[in-house]
């Protein structure tokens, strides 16, 4: 019954992975960065912040998933 504690933690890491996406998104249209026109360090930077809540909402799903919840 090892599932039992990890599924908060994988849950969290999903809706921390949903925040960082949604984040990313109202900076992306805020600061204008996309493309073709994003480039910099900002724009790497918000890539970077989309990606980790990407892999946050993958590690959220595979956690569901591995816990046959």
């Amino acid at each position: 019954m090892t599932n039992n504690t990890w599924a908060p933690k994988v849950g969290m890491a999903g809706m921390d992975g949903a925040a960082l996406w949604l984040l990313s998104l109202v900076l992306e249209y805020g600061l204008g960065l996309q493309p073709p026109g994003g480039t910099g360090p900002l724009y790497l930077a918000n890539q970077l912040l989309a990606l980790a809540g990407l892999a946050g909402i993958t590690f959220g799903f595979y956690g569901l998933w591995w816990g046959g919840q």
